[in-house]
């Protein structure tokens, strides 16, 4: 049993110290890397609604919460100390604009957020979405 945790333990260490690159660039905090591919997933793909970039990127992270949200609906989300936002990148360099020329139905400056907060099982689960709808991210 201890060897099962401390093996547990590695592997969150490796993931935590880990570079991935992706589309050329790497990325050392797994908040840029999601930031990156959900950015080009939404730049490249027709998503109309934010409904439909969560049901892309359907991953639950702590108590159930996507790991998208739109900005709005992210600030009534508290962390543990109730701060607005909660686990979210919503520093405004982190928003996402899903305004895009000829997308009907969006409301203009919808801003689309990610979560900050990536132990390795979470992270693990993003990498195999990310592989499942195509992206190439490789460990460096």
């Amino acid at each position: 049993m201890a060897k099962e945790m401390n093996n547990a333990a590695d592997s969150q260490e490796k993931t935590a110290k880990a570079v991935y690159r992706f589309k050329g660039t790497d990325y050392k905090k797994k908040t840029d890397l999601v930031q990156a591919v959900v950015r080009d997933y939404i730049d490249t793909h027709d998503i109309m609604t934010i409904e439909e970039l969560k049901a892309v990127f359907d991953i639950r992270v702590k108590k159930g919460v996507p790991m998208v949200l739109s900005l709005d609906d992210a600030m009534k989300t508290k962390d543990s100390a109730g701060t607005a936002g909660g686990n979210f990148a919503t520093k405004e360099e982190m928003q996402i604009s899903m305004k895009k020329k000829g997308f009907l139905g969006i409301k203009t400056g919808v801003k689309v957020v990610v979560w900050n907060y990536w132990p390795a099982d979470f992270f693990s689960r993003f990498l195999d979405l990310a592989k499942r709808i195509g992206y190439k991210i490789e460990e460096v």
